[in-house]
């Protein structure tokens, strides 16, 4: 069993402006020796790959992970089958590209928001069926496909909903968002989801909504 003394610090270029040779420079230097590549929308289309694996290589700094995108037509949930399809076929070349240099590790958010009640089952089966698509595509090289605990009335906004969807495939694992668990504790939620667990974003919150704050400057 892992130690938490032996857990790797990351951090997510999604809070930086811009991924340049800089922050690879400046995350060596503060002792950051991990990266999930996440970026806007616009940038998943010319992510530069040849830059980020000689950046990573020169201050050693590992790609522990990369978040797939989450908006403007990009959700696996989406109830419009040809948006869905686009979305699904998207998001599988992204893996294919990224597992070329190495990631191992896809966090993916189970759907998009707000669901109406009344096709909340309609869009767990869609999400189940997409996140097993896209499993089956990074299991091909090795990799693995995390769901994103989310908030408010997505899907897997509990501990029990996103049991649920692991089992359609005990293969799929699990990111756990600290700052999104709106139901529930963070302790009753780690032990029901458990080993499952494979990679973290740690962030602080008001128990009210996500806020992504700072560890510390929440009620966490």
């Amino acid at each position: 069993m892992t130690s938490s003394k032996n857990w790797e610090i990351g951090i997510s270029t999604g809070s930086l402006e811009q991924i340049t040779e800089r922050e690879f420079c400046d995350c060596s230097k503060a002792g950051i020796n991990n990266f999930e590549l996440s970026f806007k929308r616009e940038i998943y289309d010319s992510i530069p790959w040849t830059d980020i694996e000689k950046w990573s290589k020169k201050y050693n700094i590992n790609l522990w992970s990369l978040h797939l995108p989450f908006t403007d037509g990009t959700a696996i949930t989406s109830l419009d089958l040809l948006e869905r399809k686009k979305a699904i076929e998207y998001n599988s070349e992204i893996i294919k590209r990224a597992a070329d240099f190495g990631i191992k590790i896809f966090v993916v958010h189970p759907s998009d928001e707000p669901i109406n009640p009344i096709e909340r089952e309609e869009k767990f089966k869609i999400c189940c069926e997409g996140l097993n698509q896209l499993y089956s595509i990074a299991d091909t090289f090795g990799a693995e496909i995390a769901i994103e605990n989310l908030p408010r009335t997505c899907l897997a906004n509990t501990a029990d909903e996103l049991l649920k969807i692991l089992e359609t495939n005990d293969k799929l694992r699990v990111c756990f968002d600290t700052n999104h668990l709106l139901y529930g504790t963070h302790e009753e939620f780690i032990k029901k989801i458990n080993n499952k667990i494979i990679t973290l974003h740690v962030s602080d919150y008001d128990f009210i909504d996500e806020k992504h704050w700072f560890p510390g400057n929440g009620k966490i």
